[in-house]
């Protein structure tokens, strides 16, 4: 009444902080940010990273603040150990009750046929139970269990030296312009536990299986992966399915990596 302009504030139990529940008229985003400013100020601890670098505008550095993405923790040896999927211990559980019964697991018999060279000798059966210890897709005719089973052999143990990062040479602006079958190599940020919790990074190089609908932005984009590096390392030839925004992910720090497809170097003519 009479003219005066009414603001209440309700503080927050965390600190000193406040926050607008209800104000007359409603703060601008300036006002807003000004008031975090000052709130630090106050409280002679600076924000720790430089306000205009967040907004996109240009600093000389001279402000003090920090300006770059703090230094990688080292993950440790638990955080570096792949989970086991279901499949996995499905499988595990059927190959020790087959030796229980004095029998040879499918996936045992599998890997000696591999072994000896006579991947056409395999049956539905064997070839299933090899893909599913591995945590590959097992579902398909049989010359296709066949043909991925001769493709696992192939690659594990030899994946990065098919395909080194070196390779990647061919950025992936966006999700639309991937196509089915491409080889792309991207970073993956990842979280555990609720409520949840970063516990680290890993590189992720594998095959599109298929490509996510512009239509839908919660759509997955399915790999077959073929190596990778950092926390939960994935096993070759395992399935993953990610988010398409979390592959081209905007964070505050502006520095996260776009997917790079894989081209393959030409063969070098020895005269």
């Amino acid at each position: 009444p009479g003219g005066v302009l009414i603001k209440r504030r309700s503080t927050l139990a965390v600190g000193s902080m406040s926050c607008y529940d209800d104000f007359e008229p409603a703060p601008t985003l300036d006002s807003m940010r000004a008031d975090v400013i000052d709130s630090y100020r106050n409280r002679g601890c600076p924000p720790g990273y430089c306000w205009d670098f967040f907004d996109g505008e240009t600093c000389d550095g001279s402000c003090g603040y920090k300006h770059t993405r703090p230094p990688p923790r080292t993950p440790t040896a638990q955080e570096r150990t792949p989970k086991k999927r279901k499949t996995q211990e499905g499988q595990a559980a059927s190959s020790e009750q087959a030796l229980a019964d004095g029998n040879i697991p499918l996936d045992e018999q599998a890997k000696a046929l591999l072994e000896a060279g006579k991947e056409d000798a395999l049956n539905p059966a064997q070839a299933k139970a090899f893909l599913k210890r591995h945590a590959c897709a097992c579902s398909g005719t049989k010359a296709e269990l066949i043909q991925r089973c001769k493709k696992f052999k192939d690659l594990h143990g030899h994946a990065q030296t098919l395909y080194p990062r070196t390779s990647f040479s061919q950025p992936v602006a966006e999700a639309t312009a991937l196509d089915k079958d491409d080889v792309v190599l991207f970073k993956q940020k990842l979280w555990e536990g609720y409520p949840s919790r970063c516990i680290g990074d890993r590189w992720v190089a594998g095959r599109v299986t298929a490509i996510p609908d512009a239509t839908n932005p919660n759509a997955f984009v399915c790999l077959e992966v073929y190596w990778a590096e950092g926390v939960r390392e994935l096993s070759t030839m395992t399935t993953l399915k990610v988010k398409a925004h979390n592959i081209w992910r905007k964070d505050r720090y502006n520095d996260w990596p776009m997917p790079k497809r894989f081209v393959e170097s030409p063969p070098v003519v020895v005269d």
